[in-house]
């Protein structure tokens, strides 16, 4: 196993961060797509912006700053990476959602179609 250690530089941190947002996006994008069910957490912001008619990002920030301020409160430890998850996840999932996860399950929809003889109206 390939040790790294522990970041010294807050450089390095805020990378790790950076990298973390974007694999995080990644991954949240492709699950939450996947139709095959989300976790009650993740349902939240998505049921918040089907209701509410609001954008996704907006009510994935939301429910990530009141978790983080229930967090808080009962003395979790909040610092920089949170709060960038807080404004950032958000944002980052919705962009690769919109610019590349659906597009890719769109075009996988349309080939399964034509496979199976379907035509699309």
């Amino acid at each position: 196993v390939l040790k790294l250690g522990e970041p010294g530089f807050l450089w390095q941190r805020l990378l790790l961060v950076v990298v973390g947002l974007l694999v995080g996006g990644i991954g949240l994008a492709m699950y939450q797509n996947a139709e095959a069910g989300t976790a009650p957490y993740d349902s939240m912001s998505q049921i918040l912006s089907d209701r509410s008619h609001k954008p996704y990002f907006g009510c994935r920030m939301l429910t990530d700053l009141i978790c983080v301020v229930i967090c808080f409160f009962l003395g979790g430890i909040v610092n920089i990476g949170t709060v960038a998850c807080v404004f950032l996840m958000g944002p980052v999932a919705d962009f690769i959602n919109r610019k590349f996860v659906s597009r890719v399950i769109k075009s996988d929809s349309e080939e399964s179609a034509e496979k199976a003889g379907c035509t699309q109206i």
